[in-house]
């Protein structure tokens, strides 16, 4: 039996040519994860396309979403520009020119001075060497890791890519511009990767 595949919302662009934009991108802070298994980064995809693409389209509802009167035209609109299962994106990503130091642990789990594993912070993590007041624990609580159990379970510490750049390529059809750079703006200011 055929299957029909709906038709996709579209916004009619009032101009069909495209244009491209490039941004020279350095993460600030450490990266953790960034790959397809939680806190675990990809040595050959360190930085992932569609991971863009969905933050974008996050940022993209939170800039230029409240001017879209339902949330069925705010849909259809995220659609027509960030595409759906049923249609393809007419915003194309492409990372290039990645520049990767490699991954590092953030800590490591071995015996303290009663001998009893324990989790230490590995420089740049250790903000306090000896002291009490060390907020790594807090910070990064997610990627510590957790000394072995009764039953010799133990998560080792996740590892992190400390430096990274690359270079992010954006193409839409002009009319499209005014949507997306506002969407660039806040992720490039106010999110992340990871």
């Amino acid at each position: 039996m055929p299957r029909k595949i709906p038709d996709c919302p579209t916004n009619k662009p009032t101009s069909t040519r495209g244009s491209s934009h490039a941004y020279e991108i350095e993460l600030i802070t450490p990266m953790f994860g960034g790959g397809v298994e939680p806190r675990v980064n990809d040595s050959a995809f360190p930085i992932r396309p569609t991971a863009i693409r969905g933050q974008l389209q996050f940022w993209w509802r939170a800039t230029v979403g409240a001017q879209y009167a339902s949330v069925g035209a705010l849909r259809r609109a995220q659609s027509a520009i960030w595409g759906s299962t049923e249609c393809a994106s007419r915003v194309q990503v492409l990372v290039e020119l990645v520049q990767a130091s490699d991954p590092i642990p953030c800590a490591k789990i071995k015996p303290n001075q009663n001998g009893k594993d324990q989790i230490f912070w590995e420089p740049p993590f250790q903000f306090h060497k000896d002291s009490r007041d060390d907020s790594s624990p807090y910070v990064l609580f997610p990627f510590q890791g957790k000394p072995a159990d009764r039953k010799g379970h133990q998560i080792d510490p996740a590892c992190c890519i400390p430096k990274l750049s690359f270079r992010l390529i954006l193409r839409c059809p002009n009319d499209l511009w005014p949507e997306v750079e506002p969407a660039v703006w806040a992720w490039v200011n106010f999110g992340g990767l990871g």
